[in-house]
């Protein structure tokens, strides 16, 4: 084992050992939305294990928020990117993602996959070009002495970051489209046929006809299909670092992955020893329904929570079977969330579906993870679909 993961692990999961103030100083390389919900989880657990944790988020940003009284600390640095250029961003990409991508045809699929995620990537490397570039802000990272990076993989740069610095790298992600970085950085086995690529929307009970049509969504997604703009990538990592080199390579180097989901709900497959399965890190104690909402009486009533936002709204249970199973839909209305400046689904709505046979789509990792720890239910989560 390299003398990096050693610290890495000595810092992360030995992190109960460290007494407070002999703790670690970690750099935060984030991602907005459930992405900063479920890294923030991992963030509150090293601050109380005493260590000092500092988040790395742009000057225009939407989702970045602690409690008052957490210790997490933001760095804030300057960005080229409008404010309305990035909400309209975020908005066309939970419309197509919502309502137009379900609807295409196979190729026609990867093309609009392929444009919405480009235009993501144009503006991720604007937010790396932010700091790189800023030598007042990577004097003082430098003078910092951080000893590891925490990371959303889904913006680059972290991986950059940690060469520059000379410090380990720790990534923490769901999936990427395709598998194609814990594949081919990670160097996660993934054999195509036996185990469908994310986002394949196939199952591990595949037919001989789906086993082909899995083949052929492993070469589109390997061979025609990219995350992030790797040509501009690579042109970027080149001139900082002063030597050719790609993205594939530098997201190679983390140390660790750890991947937010249940190995359970998983498809089999080999796993490496520095990929960990850490799903279930949202779970809480239940929550008592809150008083003076009458949702316990809807719910008795055969009424469905639904939570477009951060005001309930009940909507009617059909009659028959269905209405006595009362299961709860938890839909989210990804523009009213992003006008709201709040995530959907929080603790506290969740508690509010105690009991309650949950059906959510988010990819298996955010909401299931707190409605079990609202002793919910929220079955046949597949990171492929």
């Amino acid at each position: 084992m390299s003398v990096k993961m050693t610290a890495a692990l000595l810092l992360l999961q030995l992190s109960r050992f460290f007494g407070s103030g002999s703790g670690g100083k970690v750099l935060v390389w984030p991602m907005e939305y459930s992405h900063w919900l479920n890294l923030k989880v991992i963030l509150e657990e090293l601050v109380k294990k005493g260590h000092e944790v500092t988040v790395l988020i742009p000057s225009v940003s939407f989702t970045y928020k602690v409690d008052e009284a957490s210790a997490i600390e933001f760095e804030i640095y300057p960005s080229s990117f409008p404010k309305a250029d990035l909400e309209e961003l975020y908005i066309e990409l939970f419309r197509k993602c919502i309502y137009e991508l379900p609807k295409q045809s196979f190729w026609r699929y990867f093309l609009m996959l392929q444009e919405l995620v480009w235009k993501y990537s144009d503006y991720f490397e604007s937010l790396c070009k932010d700091v790189v570039f800023n030598k007042e802000l990577m004097t003082k990272l430098h003078n910092s002495s951080f000893d590891v990076i925490v990371a959303d993989p889904f913006i680059p740069c972290s991986d950059l970051l940690a060469e520059i610095l000379k410090i380990p790298l720790v990534y923490s992600l769901c999936f990427f489209p395709g598998s194609t970085y814990e594949k081919y950085s990670g160097g996660l086995p993934l054999p195509p046929s036996y185990v469908p690529p994310a986002m394949s929307e196939l199952s591990d009970q595949m037919t001989i006809m789906e086993r082909v049509q899995n083949v052929i969504y492993v070469l589109c997604f390997d061979f025609c299909f990219q995350n992030f703009n790797e040509k501009r990538w690579n042109q970027l990592y080149s001139e900082v670092l002063g030597r050719p080199t790609t993205l594939t390579e530098m997201m190679g180097k983390a140390d660790i992955w750890l991947i937010r989901t249940y190995w359970d709900l998983e498809f089999p497959h080999p796993l490496l020893p520095n990929f960990d399965y850490v799903g279930g890190l949202h779970c809480r104690p239940a929550k008592p329904l809150p008083k003076g909402t009458g949702i316990e009486t809807q719910l008795q009533a055969g009424w469905i929570p639904i939570f477009p936002g951060p005001r309930p709204e009940p909507v009617k249970l059909p009659r028959g079977p269905a209405r006595s199973l009362r299961p709860c839909f938890c839909l989210p209305s990804a523009q009213d969330s992003l006008l709201h400046r709040t995530f959907v689904l929080t603790p506290r709505t969740a508690s509010c579906c105690t009991g309650v046979p949950i059906f959510a789509a988010h990819s298996g990792a955010t909401l299931p993870s707190y409605f079990r720890g609202s002793h919910c239910r929220a079955p046949g989560q597949h990171r492929s679909g």
